[in-house]
């Protein structure tokens, strides 16, 4: 059977049209595949460096207390606390405009009493913050977290773990 010349031609711009199709298709999965890469490399955890045996690390998605908690922990690490006057000092001189800067959740929550914080990580009671940061108290009665706000002054405030607008602050020791 002899083809004619007509069909030929058929066939050729079915093709091409089949080329350009999946060529705009590739195009777009390769452009999303970028995105997703810009995107994980933005929200990649940023070392602070370290102190006292543990490495701070800081990333700037806003999650809830519980959501970062997960975060942190799926990446092998805790939510940061922050014992020592040596850490407060750390955290304060690790302070940057464009990686550490803004409010990111601690491992410090209550315990369903108010002002009866505990660190997460350890149960232990959180006693020695307002020794060397200034602690601003807010008017929430319980169910609240911690928050390290990274300012050239640094403080410790007090949110609803369910707030989602806060990043995170992990630790690896």
């Amino acid at each position: 059977m002899i083809f004619s010349s007509h069909f030929w031609q058929m066939v050729s711009i079915l093709v091409l049209a089949f080329t350009v199709a999946n060529t705009k298709r590739l195009r777009r999965s390769f452009d999303e595949c970028s995105l997703s890469q810009e995107e994980n490399e933005e929200n990649k955890p940023v070392s602070l460096g370290n102190v006292d045996g543990k490495i701070y690390y800081a990333e700037k998605t806003r999650r809830t207390w519980h959501s970062t908690r997960v975060y942190c922990k799926d990446l092998g690490m805790e939510l940061a606390t922050i014992t020592s006057q040596e850490q407060a000092n750390f955290l304060k001189l690790a302070y940057d405009a464009n990686t550490f800067s803004d409010q990111f959740w601690l491992g410090g929550r209550d315990s369903f009493q108010p002002r009866q914080f505990s660190w997460d990580k350890s149960g232990e009671a959180v006693t020695t913050l307002n020794k060397f940061l200034w602690f601003k108290e807010d008017d929430f009665s319980y169910q609240t977290c911690l928050v390290y706000e990274s300012e050239k002054m640094p403080n410790i405030l007090m949110y609803d773990c369910e707030f989602n607008g806060m990043q995170a602050l992990c630790e690896e020791m």
